[in-house]
């Protein structure tokens, strides 16, 4: 059986120790020499994801911001990441569509649009990694202005220490008001969204 990534196969791996689990009782030493394997070669896989080219895949979900993604947008054609990385546009039902803002980028991004049926953010952002080409996603509010070296940044970190998730509050954009910044910190700090 062919594996066209580390990842393949460990889940195959994973997938003979559930049937070995189901078959019978007699296979469960085996299996758990197969899991003790499983685990080196996840370990293995982890370290050789830190040198493996990351090709970022940044999804937005909008829904009635074409301003805001516009911003977005704007802040994305400045990044100072060396590597090419792709941003995946997903209205999600708008009746203020982004399309016609969405357009104006695609000769400076690599930019995809998709509008769908309004069913909310998190269903737009797993439809939005369903269309991705990337093999590392990163997930954008549409109201998100990010600073030029961004992109460089996350990719630094993640050839120091890669890990499949990462996250954090939200910085206030130094042009924000007094109130603005307040609200910021209410809706991202660690204190208040725990």
């Amino acid at each position: 059986m062919p594996f066209q990534s580390g990842l393949d196969l460990i889940l195959y791996f994973k997938t003979i120790i559930r049937q070995s689990e189901l078959d019978s009782d007699s296979h469960y030493i085996k299996c758990k020499s197969l899991q003790v394997c499983i685990f080196c070669l996840h370990l293995l896989f982890n370290s050789w994801y830190t040198f493996l080219h990351l090709k970022f895949s940044i999804i937005i979900p909008v829904y009635n911001r074409p301003q805001e993604i516009e911003e977005l947008l704007e802040s994305l054609t400045k990044q100072d990441f060396s590597d090419s990385f792709e941003v995946l546009v997903v209205e999600d039902g708008s009746t203020e569509k982004s399309e016609n803002i969405v357009e104006t980028y695609k000769n400076q991004l690599d930019l995809k649009y998709f509008f769908k049926e309004n069913s909310g953010a998190g269903d737009s952002r797993n439809f939005g990694m369903q269309q991705a080409t990337g093999n590392y996603f990163i997930i954008l509010d549409s109201d998100v202005i990010v600073p030029k070296q961004y992109v460089t940044e996350v990719a630094k970190a993640l050839k120091e220490n890669y890990t499949d998730a990462f996250g954090g509050p939200d910085a206030a954009h130094e042009s924000f008001t007094s109130l603005q910044k307040a609200i910021n910190y209410s809706m991202t700090a660690v204190l208040t969204t725990g």
